[in-house]
């Protein structure tokens, strides 16, 4: 790995540490995060022109470095990879005043032409994408994981729940800069990823931040902080209801299992979540109450 970065980057290493699929990398004077992008292919050149735009405007997040040969992406070992220029603090725990902050609105226009790939605002067409495939991969290597076999079916028909009420509203707000996946255990380095930013309305990151804090039981008084955040600071009604929606699609749990079956995580993690069904049946009761 040296070698590759001296050769693409000229970056003198001083120490590199590997933590799943990025590179960790600390020079005399920079941090730098050299992460493989290959599910990110198909966007690559709008999140570097958004990288761009954003580093213009003065709006903080990691910036892309380019190699030697004026490219985004740099293959290594038939896999493709992304340099970061990040911070020091990359590895803190992001906190609730963080995403109060990213509250930031782009031009409806320029989202639409020049960050078209980012927007990710079709709730219904990419929660039914993701349902498909995951029956399927239950169809295909269920057997091999008797709690995914067992409690999926479940979490499938609460998704199956929010695609019918999205039927009833439509993504017409303004849309925000959001992340891809944020919770309450992300890191500065998932805040402010370039690869991780995306388009929707600005209750996505708040209604991910709430369900992972209750799930896992983190901080409770963080939970009251979002709501009367949301009903004090003019979200309109529209944006109250998706927010309730989101918090039916159970992220957490299809986060979890895809760990599982791609990247051979434990399947006893899920017991955790299986364990709060009860509690998150009432937890989504009392937010309409």
């Amino acid at each position: 790995m040296k070698n590759t970065l001296k050769y693409f980057y000229n970056i003198e290493t001083k120490n590199i540490r590997q933590s799943g699929n990025v590179f960790f990398i600390e020079t005399n004077s920079k941090i730098f995060a050299f992460q493989n992008c290959d599910n990110y292919i198909d966007q690559i050149d709008n999140i570097y022109e958004l990288n761009i735009y954003l580093n213009y405007t003065n709006i903080y997040v990691y910036r892309i470095i380019k190699n030697r040969f004026d490219n985004i992406i740099t293959r290594v070992n038939e896999n493709n990879y992304i340099l970061l220029e990040i911070n020091s603090d990359y590895n803190k725990n992001i906190t609730l005043n963080m995403i109060y902050e990213f509250q930031y609105k782009l031009d409806d226009n320029l989202i639409k032409s020049t960050f078209k790939g980012l927007n990710a605002s079709n709730w219904k067409s990419l929660w039914m994408q993701k349902i498909d495939y995951f029956e399927y991969q239950v169809s295909e290597f269920g057997l091999k994981y008797p709690l995914v076999r067992e409690s999926i079916g479940y979490y499938i028909g609460m998704a199956e729940n929010a695609i019918c009420m999205i039927n009833d509203y439509t993504l017409n707000d303004s849309l925000y800069l959001q992340h891809r996946r944020i919770d309450a255990n992300s890191r500065y380095y998932d805040f402010y990823n370039p690869l991780n930013l995306i388009f929707d309305t600005r209750v996505r990151d708040f209604c991910e931040y709430y369900k992972s804090n209750f799930i896992y039981n983190l901080r409770y008084k963080e939970d009251i902080k979002i709501i009367n955040y949301l009903e004090k600071n003019n979200y309109t009604t529209n944006e109250l209801k998706l927010f309730y929606i989101r918090m039916f699609f159970p992220s957490f749990y299809f986060d979890l299992y895809e760990k599982v079956v791609n990247n051979n995580e434990d399947e006893k993690r899920l017991k955790k979540i299986l364990l709060r069904v009860n509690e998150y049946q009432l937890f989504l009761y009392e937010l309409t109450s």
